[in-house]
């Protein structure tokens, strides 16, 4: 299965959450960490926002966050996922189930 480079950013996004879920994540640090371009993580953020998967977190400290929910259901499998794709390439394939 080919990713997309937006799916590869997101996950790159949800894993840096799952390492720190008790604290906001801003989209700059996100973005920064990662390489992605600001503007396109704001779109992903946006669209992680739009599945319920994040939320967003208002004032000092703030960014975004896994919801509970997502956080219960995703940790495993994102960190896996996240193994078996190499960092410096822009698509990565994965093995489907």
């Amino acid at each position: 299965m080919d990713v997309t480079r937006k799916t590869d950013y997101a996950l790159r996004m949800v894993v840096d959450l799952v390492r720190e879920p008790d604290r906001g994540l801003s989209v700059r640090a996100a973005s920064e960490a990662n390489d992605i371009p600001y503007s396109f993580a704001r779109s992903i953020q946006q669209s992680l926002i739009r599945s319920g998967l994040v939320e967003s977190v208002h004032g000092i400290g703030g960014g975004y966050r896994l919801t509970r929910a997502a956080a219960e259901a995703c940790a495993s499998r994102s960190t896996r996922m996240r193994r078996r794709c190499a960092p410096s390439s822009r698509r990565c394939r994965v093995r489907s189930r």
